[in-house]
């Protein structure tokens, strides 16, 4: 551009045909010891190095001098200047071409092959163009090279420009496939469901003080006489019964729109916003599974297993506590430790399934159930529970 706006002074007369003939010769000069400048400026931006550089801040002196000459003093002196401007285009030619081995903020050298080339093809043109002027014996001596390397330094950078952006797409891709592998571990701890009941829809937007109030159902599980299976078991078979019965319980509560909310080793406590009818058939398969369960466990040559299940409905306080280094979700309300009494009732009663008043009350399609009033005594009694509670099965319609 500014090859094209001064040299050969054309343009410039064409704009302003009233600028005298000898400014107009002066402003010819200034491509010389400009666009140098602009050539070692793009390098050290398109590269991320630092463009207080020394020897730069230096040449970018050096050229507003030449500047002021151009423009201030007679056109006899500036043409003695020629040479001298010619040395500085050659200098900052050759600066441009070995930014390419410069060291990057890392400490690295990375040569771009492209960068390497362009700058070369402008540092010969260059270099041709300033000797030729001396009348030395060149190839096309009378031949503007410079102009054929501009060119080809274009070529090279629109090439280069590409392969960068494929760089950057493929980085992007790689670290779009990595955040979605993280973001899926991560809801592996934090379930989206539990993200939905408090509003969110990233789990990076997750902040301590997140909450809601909601009236909910909740079911609380345990495998009766844990203590005394595992005693017989070392703990690679403990882990892996677990992990065989937590296979069996996850994608049910999943189906009916739950999620565990904590793991308490044998026990498990899962939060369903949807209403008592998807919790109640939720822990009735969950006593279904277990018939399948004993096989496979029988197959590793592990105890068979029975479950207790507790279900209860009110209102929660449900979010998140913490500080910027480590949230944990919890719910606040007497809810949680009923359902737990609610379970261990089961060790008296021995019913599969029980429920609260609270949770029959609220069911919808209450002809699907069967529910029936356990009678308490004060030998039998749900400690921690002060309602009514119910033996749960599926109605016979069904």
């Amino acid at each position: 551009m500014i090859r094209i706006l001064f040299a050969s002074f054309s343009v410039m007369l064409v704009l302003f045909p009233s600028i005298p003939y000898s400014f107009a010769l002066k402003m010819e000069f200034i491509p010389i010891f400009t666009t140098p400048i602009f050539y070692c400026l793009y390098m050290l931006s398109s590269d991320n190095l630092s463009l207080r550089k020394p020897f730069i801040i230096i040449m970018e002196f050096i050229s507003i001098v030449f500047f002021v000459i151009c423009v201030f003093l007679p056109i006899y002196f500036v043409n003695r200047m020629v040479p001298v401007f010619q040395i500085f285009l050659v200098i900052s030619a050759a600066y441009g071409l070995s930014l390419t081995f410069a060291k990057h903020p890392d400490g690295k050298r990375h040569i771009n092959i492209f960068d390497l080339l362009g700058m070369l093809s402008l540092f010969i043109g260059i270099l041709h163009d300033v000797l030729s002027y001396y009348r030395l014996e060149l190839p096309s001596y009378d031949t503007e090279w410079v102009m054929f390397g501009i060119i080809l330094f274009t070529i090279l950078q629109s090439i280069n420009t590409a392969w960068v952006q494929f760089l950057v797409s493929e980085n992007i891709k790689k670290v779009s496939n990595e955040m979605s592998v993280i973001n899926t571990s991560a809801y592996r701890f934090v379930p989206q469901a539990f993200l939905s009941l408090i509003g969110k829809t990233d789990i990076n937007t997750v902040e301590p003080n997140d909450f809601c109030k909601k009236k909910i159902a909740i079911i609380n599980t345990d495998i009766c006489g844990f203590t005394t299976i595992s005693e017989g078991l070392d703990s690679s078979e403990v882990f892996k019964m677990l992990n065989i019965y937590m296979d069996y319980v996850n994608p049910i509560i999943r189906y009916y729109g739950g999620f565990i909310e904590k793991v308490l080793g044998d026990g498990v406590v899962a939060v369903f916003s949807e209403g008592a009818d998807k919790a109640l058939l939720c822990a009735l398969e969950m006593q279904e599974a277990m018939v399948l369960l004993q096989s496979y466990l029988t197959k590793d040559n592990l105890p068979t297993v029975e479950i207790g299940v507790g279900v209860h409905y009110g209102e929660v306080v449900i979010g998140t506590v913490g500080n910027k280094n480590r949230i944990s979700e919890v719910i606040v309300s007497p809810v949680v430790d009923e359902v737990m009494a609610i379970e261990s009732f089961n060790r008296i009663c021995h019913d599969s399934v029980i429920a609260s008043e609270e949770c029959v009350n609220n069911i919808v399609e209450k002809d699907i159930f069967s529910a029936t009033v356990i009678q308490q005594t004060k030998d039998k009694k749900c400690n921690g529970y002060n309602g009514k509670v119910y033996a749960i099965g599926k109605s016979v319609k069904y």
